[in-house]
């Protein structure tokens, strides 16, 4: 199944003087998350979309039903962080899978993506969010992003939400609160500890924790400053997992 027929006249070349020629059909209101992605997850949801892997093979392939639900989830997870249409939201996921996500899930909630690099400091982040009106960054998890980004975040006037990848510790909580009989007592824990521990804003917005295994293990090792490191947990799938 390609849908390239749909969209322009034919797809053989023989020279580059053929392929000048070729006729582009733009749909009213085409849209690549929901014309193209969406299509290809009603027509043949297993077909490949995303091969991905890095210099320490950790690999992820996602199929196109796969990555209509994930960006269907993310559009939920915008829209309840009150990302509208027309917002700007940046990313610092240094050629993550889950870019890829984040761009379809702009594509169909109308969000404006700024793509940034994971390099930036501080002081460039603050300048990129305050210039562009950016409400949400999201980025990896990486020591020096993280490092960065937090000293950034309360000079950032319109950012509302800061999210980073491989969330390992509320599972990882959930797991340790559940053995001892304690998961009643782990949101106050969480809700009283998070700004001490992390120094992050507090939110009115609730995360829901399933109690099974979660569909992605953490990664097995960040760049970060130049060298290898071993998150907690690495190459483990966690017990719980977060629904959003």
């Amino acid at each position: 199944m390609n849908l390239l027929n749909k969209f322009i006249d034919r797809t053989d070349f023989a020279d580059y003087e053929e392929f000048k020629s070729v006729r582009v059909t733009v749909p009213e209101n085409f849209n690549f998350a929901c014309d193209v992605v969406d299509e290809y997850a009603r027509l043949c949801p297993e077909k490949r979309a995303l091969v991905w892997c890095n210099s320490v093979g950790d690999e992820k392939i996602v199929t196109f039903g796969e990555l209509s639900a994930l960006a269907n989830r993310t559009v939920a997870f915008l829209t309840d962080a009150g990302i509208n249409r027309g917002d700007y939201v940046m990313t610092m996921l240094n050629r993550r899978w889950e870019y890829w996500v984040v761009a379809v899930a702009c594509c169909k909630l109308g969000a404006v993506l700024i793509p940034a690099t994971h390099l930036l400091t501080a002081k460039d982040i603050a300048y990129r969010c305050n210039s562009a009106g950016v409400k949400m960054l999201i980025a990896t998890a990486e020591a020096d992003v993280i490092e960065h980004t937090l000293h950034a975040v309360d000079k950032c006037e319109t950012l509302r939400e800061c999210v980073f990848t491989a969330p390992v510790a509320l599972p990882v909580l959930a797991s340790l609160f559940a053995r001892h009989g304690a998961l009643d007592k782990l949101q106050a824990f969480v809700s009283d500890n998070a700004r001490a521990l992390y120094g992050i804003r507090a939110t009115d917005r609730t995360i829901t924790l399933r109690d099974e295994p979660s569909s992605l293990p953490v990664p097995s090792c960040y760049r970060s400053y130049g060298c290898e490191v071993v998150p907690m947990y690495a190459g483990a799938t966690l017990p719980w997992s977060i629904v959003r």
